[in-house]
């Protein structure tokens, strides 16, 4: 049920964005109304894309098998990237066919509103997934066992014998979230402001894309074979050895496509996939 919530939700936040009227002189108030409305479907797409990941996380944790987990969890990462790949490509495409200024103007919807066709068809596939055993028998065990204490209590009493990894994991999704947006998105924004050129720029994106793509699955992989605790020493040892050096080499060549490349390309995506 979660994650066919979560789908629609980012369905209608999405398509709903490029769906918002603009009001011209005369009419100003239909651009006050849009600029609420667009606020209100970024917030459900927002809320929608993170349910996204709790939900698909959860169900692939508990429909895997222990031995083959990690490679489960690392088809998350793999999806995950084709789909910034794909937008960007949806992107490219759009501003090659109608042009820079028709992009500005009406074209942008474009992006949104297709999107309501995928939407769909992920819809439709999960409506067709089945309830994991894990849940159904947990589900039977609450409702087995719903006089022996409250609800407040059993997370209490989770918590207080689980805290240490619960706090690892917190700031596990901290740095995860950090590293996407200062790499991925900020980084972008810094090259675009000291004028490398656009091309380059969807370059290096690709390549660090791609990587984190090709490379997802053999380290689920190894993870399964050495376990989930030693990835998750290496990924932030590597990050906080690495992080100064690769912004170094970044900010002093900001328009070079083979320094970017490797710092940006290479070493930011290594990192996003390690984390």
């Amino acid at each position: 049920v979660a994650v066919n919530i979560s789908i629609v939700g980012m369905l209608i936040g999405t398509v709903g964005q490029g769906c918002l009227p603009v009001g011209g002189p005369d009419s100003l108030w239909i651009s006050d109304v849009s600029m609420v409305v667009l606020a209100v479907l970024r917030f459900v797409q927002g809320l929608s894309a993170a349910g996204e990941i709790v939900t698909i996380t959860s169900y692939l944790t508990e429909v895997c098998s222990h031995r083959m987990m990690c490679r489960g969890i690392a088809l998350i990462a793999v999806t995950v990237n084709l789909g910034f790949l794909a937008a960007k490509a949806v992107a490219f495409t759009t501003e090659a066919v109608f042009g820079a200024e028709a992009v500005d103007q009406w074209a942008w919807r474009i992006p949104f509103i297709i999107a309501i066709f995928p939407g769909m068809v992920a819809v439709i596939g999960r409506r067709r997934l089945p309830e994991s055993n894990m849940y159904l028998e947990a589900q039977k065990a609450q409702a087995e066992s719903t006089k022996e204490g409250t609800v407040i209590s059993k997370v209490k009493a989770a918590v207080s014998g689980h805290w240490p990894s619960m706090l690892i994991g917190m700031c596990g999704v901290c740095a995860f979230a950090v590293l996407q947006y200062s790499c991925f998105v900020w980084t972008q924004s810094f090259l675009a402001a000291h004028k490398m050129a656009p091309g380059d720029r969807m370059w290096v994106g690709l390549i660090a894309r791609m990587l984190q793509t090709v490379l997802a699955l053999p380290l689920g992989y190894i993870a399964d074979l050495v376990g989930v605790g030693t990835i998750m020493l290496v990924g932030p040892l590597a990050t906080v050895i690495a992080a100064v050096p690769l912004w170094s080499i970044i900010l002093h060549n900001p328009t070079s496509l083979v320094a970017v490349g490797w710092a940006f390309g290479v070493g930011c995506g290594t990192l996003g996939l390690l984390v």
